[in-house]
């Protein structure tokens, strides 16, 4: 039994490839709700656009939003009043810093963020809440063949278990 989980444990290792990012979805909830939007792309992104203080992610299929076909997602750093917008200029929603890391090296943070019309005053534009999908099916089978081994190396230790008895 110990030797089938660990070959099926190298199979697994030796027939794994890397997996794909996994998939962010951003849901913004504005106050106005002609300016509800949605859209998604990979949480490790490659920025088109990239300086010290914001990055475009290009073609983004934008659902929602009235009167603006997006093109571009601009996300921004604390230092350029965070938040994002939508092709450059046409629509600002500023807060927090939603990624962590570089511009050019980026993590997007999960979350509910509340966002602003301008830096912070009392005139809330809505909220973005930014969560990821249910886990690749790689990662589940990799999960469940460790639970297989660990359950079966338990079992042939407890089987193995030798009881001596000696009489003085």
């Amino acid at each position: 039994m110990q030797e089938f989980v660990f070959a099926s444990a190298a199979l697994a290792l030796i027939g794994s490839s890397p997996a794909n990012a996994a998939q962010l979805f951003f849901d913004f909830d504005g106050i106005d709700p002609t300016q509800n939007a949605s859209w998604s792309f990979d949480s490790n992104p490659n920025p088109g656009l990239h300086s010290d203080e914001f990055f475009s992610i290009f073609s983004v299929s934008v659902i929602g939003l009235d009167g603006i076909a997006a093109r571009s997602v601009n996300f921004y750093t604390t230092s350029a009043w965070g938040g994002f917008n939508f092709n450059s200029t046409a629509f600002d929603a500023l807060g927090p810093q939603l990624f962590t890391g570089s511009t050019a090296a980026l993590t997007f943070s999960e979350g509910i963020f509340e966002l602003y019309s301008d830096n912070g005053a009392s005139r809330p534009l809505g909220t973005l809440t930014i969560s990821s999908a249910v886990p690749e099916p790689a990662t589940w089978a990799m999960m469940l063949i460790g639970f297989l081994a660990v359950g079966g190396t338990l079992r042939n230790a407890r089987r193995k278990q030798n009881v001596e008895v000696s009489y003085a």
